[in-house]
């Protein structure tokens, strides 16, 4: 982590370099780099069946439910959604989302501004995302 200490401010494609190297998830939120923290059991079971009903929702049709491992660019950065809705081309090896359509976020009481607020942000600058 000292290498992203002694980054100022880090662009998408030093941030993607860097990232692939290193042992645990890192967002890139307005140029800065942010260890992913670990979640709770309850967070962890919401995830789950989130993406369980997607999967079942999605079966047969070209988009694929996703999270919380594929990044997502979003705006300027690159965030970790809980789950997604990807619809672009299948990517062996891909570490993003190709077309991310609709991003979800399981809300805590201790992050739920930061999904409400920056990451909407970042999700709302992004295209692609329409839900």
């Amino acid at each position: 982590m000292s290498e992203a200490k002694r980054q100022t401010t880090w662009t998408w494609e030093a941030y993607l370099e860097w990232e692939a190297r290193q042992p645990i998830r890192y967002e890139l939120v307005d140029g800065q780099v942010y260890a992913m923290g670990g979640g709770t059991a309850e967070h962890d079971t919401i995830g789950n069946n989130l993406r369980a009903a997607l999967h079942t929702q999605l079966r047969g049709k070209s988009c694929r439910a996703h999270g919380p491992d594929l990044k997502v660019r979003a705006g300027t950065g690159g965030r970790y959604p809980d789950a997604l809705i990807d619809c672009g081309p299948r990517m062996p090896g891909a570490l993003q989302a190709q077309e991310p359509v609709a991003v979800f976020e399981v809300l805590s009481r201790s992050t739920g501004w930061i999904d409400q607020s920056l990451k909407l942000r970042d999700y709302d600058a992004t295209p692609s995302i329409r839900t």
